[in-house]
């Protein structure tokens, strides 16, 4: 038979709430890190140097604000699965 075990199924839902939360945060900051290199373009079409230092930079805050996503939501769900384990289970 299937053992469903409830209290495992709830750490999956969280695994999955987790991963929708990368997503959207990923994505948001992809948005902020185009919309900078879009106002770059923007204001300095005339000038390649200008355009190209605010694409580089659109392309940083994209990258790291993906990263950075990743790392506090993995480490928010790390420090709620260690904080489970060692509280005692008698409360």
């Amino acid at each position: 038979m299937l053992d469903l075990n409830l209290v495992e199924i709830s750490y999956w839902r969280r695994a999955f709430r987790g991963a929708v939360s990368i997503v959207l945060w990923s994505i948001l900051w992809v948005l902020i890190g185009l919309a900078f290199m879009g106002l770059g373009l923007a204001f300095f079409s005339k000038n390649a140097t200008f355009t190209s230092v605010a694409s580089v930079i659109g392309y940083a805050i994209a990258g790291f604000g993906v990263y950075a996503a990743l790392l506090k939501v993995l480490s928010e769900i790390t420090a709620e699965e260690v904080e489970r384990r060692i509280k005692p289970q008698y409360y």
